[in-house]
């Protein structure tokens, strides 16, 4: 150890000699830098390069990192990467911390050298180990340094080849700011997932309403898209699954492959792909195949060949971006055939997460390497040590509110046209009932008119014809004279049942007191009561005829079904509304067998046209209540 401490030293002295590193100083101005411009890398295709041969290299084996960011995609080679620090003569030491950003690196090490100082390792990072054993617990890796005044120090990292692209962010930092910083960001990612939690939960609500099938796909997508950008930025391997390392090493291709899939079935689903793009169907649904046979693959990814693992992985790439151009095409084909309105909306939606997930992608097979949208947030002023692409991040704050919008306009929509076929609905059905009303004026009247007449003419011969016969063959004719008289009676009730004439000429209160006194004059042992103190008289003839209907229903079922003793009808009146009930002490009956009846299927549509609610109250032996309560404003005439 002593002997690779001088091999380090002396490379730090030979580095500052040719100018080819130039230190980082650290001043008490110092509080963070992005260290893509300030390192070198060497690649290596042997994983058993030892210190010793790094520290022997000349200065042109290494390369300067210039790109922003450390992109090196799926390698089989091996990276060390240098730089070094100078700490200016002041009076207390300095802490700083090193961060690579990326939770998926499998195994990374770090070697430092002070003067003066034996080397410093530290082999417990990555994500072949647990989280508990990191030296900071955070989602990213953190390295503490510290240097006193004057120090200077050679920092190296050794990435050994991985399964998972090579692609990372280096900062250091100044510890008190970087804890400072560390704050802010966690305010930053609790306030965003805290934003995806309750759009969640807002499309779970608005589909308990909607019931729109594609939504659910979309709810899932949503969801999965959720906890694919917590594993992402680490921190499922922080609170999730601490203690699985192989669990971190298969999250993100699981997860992925099941956020493709419920993607595309949205998709498919709220686009109608199989009738209106068959083509695009066929593709999505062999993507949706080979993501389904990917998950396994993701559980098992941490055992997997390296060779095989990189393959497998531009396989899933190539998935991904043949699903993204198929949801793409979707979405333009739908503008333009205008098969779903609103389409353009998902374009604008899914735009922005789309070119996330393109750009992480390209940058992962090293076709599209420059981008960096943390490296331009640094630039501004504001350094986030994320891992996703903060255009993926964004994407998904964009699309889900859009997703919304869609879901509540084609809701609205739909409830629009729903209300507007009920309305239609019930003006037809008010329009038959109404028919059906004039018929039975017309019948009533044709009765009374017509037959009524004849009947009554046919009496008065029969009884003139009564008084000319002998005893034997009157008293024949006076039984024929009888029956006739019944019948007239039976036929005049009819035609009063049909249209009374008492109710377009006196109104509901006489009408219902008319119907009360015939039954009791018919049936002198049946008790009748009839209170009201409604303003019957202002009735509007719509709800004048239902409310005679309803009650004649009721106070026939009464007398002819109940056998009832006691018959009690009240319409009284109390603030706005009116309350209608009907209440015998007769037989009762079963309230659950009967519902479905003619009668009380017949009461209920017309309460449901006077804009009322209809209770009953029975049982076989304790009678029968009926209470009806209807607004004022829906029966009353304007």
């Amino acid at each position: 150890m002593i002997q690779a401490s001088f091999l380090l030293w002396g490379a730090l002295k030979g580095i500052e000699a040719h100018g080819q590193l130039t230190p980082i100083t650290i001043d008490s101005s110092f509080r963070y830098l992005m260290l893509h411009s300030h390192a070198q890398y060497f690649e290596t295709q042997e994983d058993t390069f030892t210190l010793e041969g790094i520290l022997n290299l000349p200065d042109e084996a290494f390369q300067p990192a210039h790109k922003p960011g450390f992109f090196f995609g799926l390698q089989k080679s091996a990276f060390w990467i240098r730089f070094t620090l100078k700490a200016e003569h002041s009076a207390q030491d300095t802490n700083l911390l090193l961060e690579v950003v990326n939770p998926y690196i499998e195994n990374l090490q770090y070697f430092l050298l002070k003067e003066n100082d034996r080397l410093k390792t530290d082999h417990a990072l990555g994500a072949d180990f647990a989280f508990a054993e990191r030296p900071n617990a955070h989602r990213n890796w953190q390295i503490q340094l510290t240097l006193a005044a004057g120090d200077s120090a050679l920092c190296l990292l050794y990435f050994p080849p991985g399964r998972s692209p090579l692609q990372f962010d280096l900062y250091l930092s100044e510890q008190s700011n970087r804890l400072e910083r560390q704050e802010l960001e966690n305010i930053i990612l609790t306030s965003y997932f805290i934003i995806l939690l309750v759009f969640l939960t807002l499309i779970f609500l608005v589909n308990r309403i909607a019931r729109f099938r594609s939504l659910w796909f979309y709810f899932a997508y949503v969801a999965l898209g959720t906890l694919l950008l917590f594993s992402d930025l680490g921190l499922g391997y922080q609170h999730l699954w601490p203690e699985s390392p192989l669990l971190q090493q298969a999250s993100n291709l699981a997860i992925a492959n099941l956020y493709l899939i419920a993607g595309l079935q949205f998709v498919r689903v709220y686009f109608d792909t199989p009738g209106f793009f068959p083509q695009l169907n066929r593709l999505m649904i062999i993507v949706m195949g080979i993501a389904a046979a990917f998950v396994p693959f993701a559980l098992l990814h941490p055992y997997t060949p390296l060779r095989f693992s990189h393959l497998l992985h531009l396989l899933h790439y190539l998935a991904f971006l043949t699903g993204f151009v198929s949801a793409i095409s979707v979405f333009v084909m739908s503008i333009l055939k205008q098969q779903r309105i609103l389409a353009g909306w998902f374009l604008f939606g899914f735009g922005l997460h789309g070119l996330g997930i393109l750009l992480t992608i390209l940058q992962y097979i090293s076709w599209f390497p420059v981008a960096s949208t943390t490296h331009w947030l640094y630039n501004w002023g504001m350094p986030l040590t994320f891992y996703p692409q903060m255009a993926m991040m964004a994407g998904a704050l964009v699309e889900v509110p859009v997703l919304l919008y869609v879901a509540f306009y084609r809701f609205r929509k739909l409830y629009e046209d729903a209300q507007k076929q009920a309305r239609s609905r019930e003006e037809n059905l008010n329009d038959l009932v109404m028919s059906i009303e004039q018929e039975r004026r017309r019948l009533g009247q044709d009765l009374h008119d017509t037959l009524g007449v004849q009947m009554a003419a046919i009496k008065m011969r029969l009884s003139m014809l009564h008084e000319k016969m002998a005893d034997s063959q009157a008293q024949e004719l006076e039984l024929a004279i009888r029956d006739l008289d019944q019948t007239y009676q039976e036929m005049r009730t009819i035609s009063q049942n049909l249209m009374p004439p008492s109710l377009e000429r006196q109104g509901l209160a006489v009408t219902i007191e008319g119907l009360l006194s015939r039954l009791h004059s018919a049936k002198p042992e049946l008790e009748t009561h009839f209170f009201y103190n409604a303003p019957l008289g202002q009735l509007s003839p719509k709800a004048r005829l239902h409310l005679y209907r309803i009650l004649l229903e009721l106070i026939t079922n009464a007398i002819k079904h109940a056998d009832a003793k006691e018959l009690s009808v009240q319409l009284t009146r109390y603030d706005d509304r009116m309350l209608v009930t009907v209440e015998d002490n007769g037989r009762g009956f079963d309230g659950h067998a009967k519902k479905n009846g003619m009668g009380l299927k017949n009461i209920a549509y017309r309460v449901k046209a006077l804009g009322g609610t209809i209770a009953l109250d029975t049982q076989p032996g304790r009678g029968t209540t009926v209470a009806i309560e209807i607004p004022l404003e829906k029966v009353l005439m304007g």
